[in-house]
């Protein structure tokens, strides 16, 4: 199994839930200029975390880094299970720096239901962090499927067009039918991780947890499906 690294606190978790945090702040906001500035704030805030974790990352090592673990439904084998490696590290840290920039660059060309904007945007860095933090695969399919409500609204309130409305719902619906193929992959490589746990006496003998699936071999004949 994969080297895995903890950290002083879960700092993680502050990065995926910290917009949410600022999202429900300023949902009970009405001045626009505090609202405005409490964005600007709670992004500034993340991108603060998002430095802290570049500094004590180590490049250097192949394990998982800034680890956390709860058992969420042990039954299933499902675990909120967080971590990064040298590649979601960075995409994590591009969320936090596009985030920044958006919230600048609709200081003021957002004119209209500008409380709604912010709640969403954040909303939506929660959950794109959340998906690149996730080793649980249903965990991570939970943040991808959450992702699509603020996304929704971005587009169809606020994006350029007169068939912004059409292109939102038309993105939902690819999206969410992607998504069941997606869903259907994991519960097979849970199913193909069950019939080895059982062969070998392991376990547990259910896991969505991406490292343990990734040690397990997948039959060639059960590539194609998965995949």
């Amino acid at each position: 199994m994969m080297q895995e690294l903890t950290y002083a606190f879960p700092i993680l978790s502050w990065l995926v839930f910290l917009p949410l945090i600022g999202a429900l702040i300023i949902w009970a906001m009405e001045d626009q200029d505090l609202i405005r500035k409490s964005a600007l704030g709670i992004s500034a805030l993340q991108l603060t975390l998002v430095a802290l974790v570049f500094k004590d990352f180590v490049p250097e090592s192949p394990a998982m880094q800034f680890t956390e673990r709860l058992a969420w439904i042990p039954a299933l084998g499902i675990n909120y299970h967080l971590a990064v490696d040298g590649i979601s590290v960075l995409f994590v840290g591009l969320t936090a720096f596009l985030t920044i920039l958006v919230v600048l660059y609709s200081w003021d060309t957002v004119r209209i239901r500008i409380k709604e904007y912010y709640i969403a945007l954040l909303a939506l860095e929660t959950t794109i962090v959340g998906i690149f933090v996730s080793l649980d695969l249903i965990l991570f399919f939970v943040f991808w499927e959450l992702m699509l409500i603020p996304s929704y609204f971005l587009i169809k309130l606020w994006g350029g067009g007169a068939e912004r409305q059409y292109a939102a719902l038309k993105y939902v619906l690819y999206t969410l039918l992607g998504s069941v193929f997606m869903l259907v992959g994991i519960v097979l490589l849970n199913l193909n991780y069950h019939d080895w746990a059982v062969a070998h006496a392991v376990q547990p003998a259910y896991t969505f947890d991406f490292l343990d699936l990734l040690a397990v071999p997948i039959p060639p004949d059960q590539q194609l499906l998965m995949f």
